[in-house]
């Protein structure tokens, strides 16, 4: 799993789509959840 980012880089991110920065967040969480099972199998 990779280093969790500064919270301002989700904050960049969300502002530039236009979306609340929790969703932003939670992506990186599902993207790096996904990809530890992709290693484990």
């Amino acid at each position: 799993m990779n280093e969790r980012p500064e919270q301002e880089l989700f904050e960049g991110v969300a502002e530039i789509k236009a979306i609340d920065a929790a969703f932003v967040e939670k992506d990186w969480f599902v993207t790096q959840v996904i990809s530890s099972l992709f290693e484990f199998k």
